[in-house]
């Protein structure tokens, strides 16, 4: 059945009547030809027998495999989507597909396809047999194309051979320039040849005469398949290889054999080739011989078929022609070689002879001039036609007259004729010139005989020796003089000069140090006595790497032995570009060390002073912060009571008072730091506008109390953020804010913050308040320590007379200035000005204030355990809890702390720093490295210190507690913390 009657048939079944499935259905299991009803993703609906057969398979077995597990892999993407397109109603005719038998062999056939829409009907046909068939054909013609190509290569060979021959017998050594004549010899054998790059060489004797060498006459570049003379290197005739490397260029030289390659060549240092030469793919190198003797080397490369006997043979009569042309380039060469080298050799003698600073006469042994260079005319001021016809003695009348001995002149040319000596000696003109007359014998192998006269000017060079031993007793005069010590030493390390005062401080005389190492004789130890290497030592530095070199630790020794500090600097001699020697000069330092070490106990007395005064402050604030815990917690706990109007009072002024003892500690504390220089100040974002508001909000309540207005002014256009440290800046603000509410009894106070309106980039910032005022001499002495207005205001406004000093000081720190204006009665005005350095971020939101007298409920109950060791501060944190829900557990140092930690749990540790037997921070160390160990989540610790000096904070950070709190502890601040840490949820 064709592909065409399956086609129709297939037609015919889908539209015929179902009474004719039957007919069908037998036609379909006993049809020869493949036949298969698909589903739209190609899975098998139906297939005949004669498809599952000629897969391997039963009927059975390839339904119950994928279709795409039979088709072949590069296939099956491709019938997949065709057999999607034919279920939708595409009909596809002869498609070739290959299937996979059950065996793995391929079974090519060719498809049928249409599709209703619901399933894909296809007939197809095993067209194995047709596509062998046609692959064998295939295979024949190129099989008979191929063995014409090579039967028309064969005849190119010879025909080719006998071309070039006759081109390379066609060049003329005399006609030709060497680059040329041997890049036309290499391009014609590269043709011939078929090769991608090669090389020409020719063997010489080595330097050495007695081995040989190759000297490279042409070497080609690849520059594909068209070649130009631009394709060849212009090499000198001196690249030479020497034979006895082990490289494949010289093989043929030692063996006399060619040399074959045709594997991949990869490794320079292999093949003897430059790092950056393109790879060999193949090579061949055959010797030139002339006779039986090798003249030269071939080499060429990476022919597309690689190299063989064949193309040996072939260039056999080739090389030949090249050893003939070669042969006669190498007689050309040497015979233009030796020409050449008679005439440079002539021309460097009468270059030299003119070019000489010297002048120079020749005379035969009969005293005949034979020649003088133009220096000598020149020097004896000859007239040059004097040399047509001079003879010696006409020279000798000429030049006697310009002498001032010149009866020793004479005597001492006869002398010379007389014998073969040769001599030298001064001769001094009249007007001043000197020069240096030297005469020497003349003989040859053929018999001349005569003599030669060298005269050289010395007259700059005597005048310069004057001038230098002039210069030398200008120094020595210069060099007693100074104060320092100073010496010369040459590249050999020896003094050639020193000075009186270098003299006097080392205790030896100037002969015992001359021509000596400086080193070995002074300058051997270091301080301590341990030996000083040359290396080490600092003349080294300068001698060998001409840097100059100081230094203040540097120590030398006396002739009695005894040494002293110097400070030392040591300069290099440079002429020419090259160090010469060096200069040292040096000076006794003994006195300024003993200065040093003086000042240097007297500071270290200082900072030991100052650390036991912040040690004295530190432990007075902790001593008195401890009782007025209890103070200020009490008084605060008795106000929170029912009283009568007396016992308020009362309890109002200890609390006032407390605090206002608070405040002097913290006053004298911050001065102190100052005064040490121990304040650090932060660099953050802040918003100015934010500060004033949030001052005046903290004392609006004494304020009012006062019955006062507090005003607050804004200026215009202030920078939403700026850097700095708003804490130091509240501080400042705070002060003089209290100041100005302290000393106003009616009327007003106003703070505001404004643009400067002279400086640039400057905040004004003013307190303005109707008080008492101040006198011009009370102003002058305002911001000085420990100074008030009078006692008067001391005894009724109390203070240390140090806020406003700390104040200065701080905005000092800050970049800025603080001044006040006054006048008594009328109140006072306090400014001061602060930097504007803009901020590149927003300055943070202010956290929410706590309202009403007492913290809100606690989110959940605490269980707390609590570590202080004095007993008034342990009954006054359980006053502040007593109204919360909170559970108390008290021990009396850390060590019981970290006992109770390990047996219970807590919510919350409250941690004194300052225990017997372990302190909190310890305490809170330990607990940090137990929770680590049994993988728990950290508690929080509140750290409870007496201690307000700088940094405490940060240590208490460090050791591991989360919050930190100093005494007085205040019962708000307190529960604020406790509330915080309670709303955090569970495990908190």
């Amino acid at each position: 059945m064709t592909v065409l009657e399956k086609e129709d048939w297939v037609s015919d079944q889908i539209e015929r009547p179902v009474a004719a499935e039957e007919e069908r259905d037998r036609f379909f299991d006993l049809s020869s030809g493949l036949f298969c009803v698909l589903g739209r993703n190609g899975e098998w609906i139906r297939v005949n027998p004669a498809l599952a057969a000629a897969l391997g398979l039963s009927i059975d077995a390839l339904l119950a495999q994928p279709l795409a597990e039979r088709i072949h892999p590069e296939d099956r993407v491709v019938v997949l989507e065709g057999i999607r397109r034919v279920f939708e109603g595409e009909t596809r005719e002869g498609s070739k597909i290959r299937l996979i038998h059950r065996l793995g062999q391929v079974i090519w056939t060719e498809w049928t396809g249409v599709g209703d829409g619901r399933a894909v009907y296809a007939a197809g046909r095993d067209v194995t047999r047709d596509h062998l068939l046609q692959v064998a054909m295939a295979e024949e013609i190129a099989a008979r194309k191929k063995a014409e190509a090579e039967w028309m290569a064969a005849k190119q060979p010879l025909q080719l051979q006998i071309a070039c021959i006759t081109r390379i017998q066609g060049l003329f050594i005399e006609d030709s320039h060497p680059d040329t004549l041997f890049n036309t010899l290499l391009l014609e054998i590269l043709r011939f040849t078929g090769s991608r790059y090669g090389f020409i060489t020719e063997t010489v004797l080595a330097e050495d005469g007695t081995s040989w060498a190759l000297r490279h006459l042409a070497t080609s570049r690849v520059s594909g398949e068209t070649w130009v003379h631009a394709s060849f290197v212009e090499r000198e005739r001196t690249d030479i290889c020497c034979v006895e490397e082990s490289c494949l260029f010289v093989v043929p030289v030692r063996t006399g054999q060619p040399i074959l390659v045709n594997q991949a060549i990869d490794d320079p240092g292999r093949c003897g080739l430059p790092l950056d030469h393109p790879p060999l793919a193949s090579f061949l190198g055959m010797p030139v011989k002339r006779g039986k003797g090798v003249v030269g080397v071939l080499g060429l490369a990476n022919r597309p078929q690689g190299y063989d006997a064949g193309v040996v043979e072939a260039l056999e009569p080739v090389v030949a022609a090249c050893a003939r042309i070669i042969e006669a380039y190498g007689h050309r060469r040497r015979t233009l070689e030796t020409e050449s080298l008679l005439r440079s050799s002539e021309e460097i003698l009468r270059a030299t002879f003119e070019s000489s600073r010297d002048g120079i006469l020749v005379v035969d042994e009969n005293g005949r001039v034979l020649r003088a260079n133009d220096r000598f005319l020149q020097m004896w001021r000859i007239p040059s036609a004097w040399m047509r016809e001079g003879r010696d003695e006409e020279l000798l009348r000429f030049v006697l007259n310009q002498l001032v001995r010149p009866e020793r002149f004479l005597a001492r040319v006869q002398e010379l004729y007389r014998g073969d000596e040769s001599g030298a000696d001064l001769v001094e003109f009249l007007d001043g010139r000197i020069f240096e007359r030297y005469s020497a014998p003349l003989a040859s192998r053929n018999g001349f005989r005569g003599r030669m006269w060298i005269f050289t000017d010395m007259t700059e060079g005597k005048r310069a020796e004057a001038a230098l031993r002039e210069n030398e007793q200008r120094l020595r005069e210069i060099t007693a003089t100074l104060a320092e010590g100073l010496y010369v030493v040459g590249r050999d390390w020896r003094i050639s000069f020193i000075n009186p005062s270098a003299l006097k401080s080392l205790g030896w005389r100037e002969e015992e140090v001359l021509g000596k190492e400086s080193h070995a004789l002074f300058h051997h130890s270091q301080a301590d006595g341990s030996f000083l290497t040359a290396s080490e030592c600092l003349l080294c530095e300068v001698l060998e790497r001409g840097n100059e070199v100081s230094s203040d630790q540097e120590w030398l020794w006396r002739r009695d032995g005894s040494g002293f500090p110097v400070t030392l600097t040591a300069s290099p001699i440079v002429r020419d570009g090259e160090v010469r020697g060096a200069v040292v000069v040096f000076r006794d330092i003994t006195v300024r060390k003993r200065t040093e070490m003086e000042l240097r106990f007297a500071k270290d007395q200082a900072e030991r002073a100052a650390r036991v005064k912040g040690e004295f402050l530190a432990a007075m604030s902790h001593e008195i912060r401890t009782p007025m815990n209890g103070v200020l917690g009490m008084s605060e706990m008795l106000l929170e009571t029912e009283l009568t109007v007396e016992q308020r009072r009362f309890a109002e002024t200890m609390h006032h008072s407390g605090r206002a003892l608070l405040t002097v500690i913290n006053d004298v504390l911050d001065f102190s730091r100052i005064e040490a220089g121990r304040i650090t100040l932060v660099d953050l974002p802040f918003s100015p506008r934010q500060v004033v508001e949030e001052t005046a909000r903290l004392l609006r309540v004494v304020a009012e109390e006062k019955g006062l207005i507090l005003g607050v002014a804004l200026g215009e256009g202030l920078p939403d953020s700026m850097m700095g440290d708003d804490g130091r800046v509240r501080q400042v603000l705070l002060n003089v804010l209290g100041n100005g509410i302290k000393f106003t009894d009616q009327g007003r106070v106003d703070v505001g913050v404004f643009w400067h309106p002279v400086e640039p980039e400057t905040l004004l910032w003013q307190v303005v308040d109707t008080g008492i005022g101040m006198t011009p001499e009370q102003m002058e002495h305002v911001f000085e320590r420990f100074t008030q207005a009078d006692a008067g205001i001391t005894r009724r406004y109390g203070g240390t007379g140090l806020g406003l000093t700390i104040c200065q000081r701080l905005v000092g720190l800050m970049g800025g200035r603080i001044w006040v204006e006054s006048a008594p009665g009328e109140g006072s005005l306090f400014a001061f000005t602060l930097p504007v350095r803009r901020a590149l971020s927003p300055a943070p939101s202010p956290a929410p204030l706590p309202t009403g007298k007492n913290a809100q409920p606690a989110d959940r109950v605490l269980r707390i355990l609590v570590a202080e060791d004095v007993e008034e501060n342990r009954f006054l944190l359980d006053a502040y809890l007593a109204t919360t829900p909170h559970r108390l557990v008290m021990v009396n140092d850390g060590l019981e702390a970290v006992e109770r930690m390990r047996v219970e749990g807590f919510d919350v540790v409250v941690m004194d720093v300052q225990m017997p037997r372990m302190d909190g921070y310890t305490a809170a160390r330990t607990i940090r490295q137990w929770e680590r160990e049994q993988g728990l989540k950290p508690v929080p610790i509140i750290a409870l210190s007496a201690h307000a000096m700088e940094g405490e904070m940060e240590r208490s950070r460090e050791a591991g507690c989360t919050e930190y709190l100093s005494k007085p502890i205040r019962k708000q601040a307190l529960l604020d913390v406790l509330r915080g840490i309670s709303g955090v949820g569970d495990g908190a």
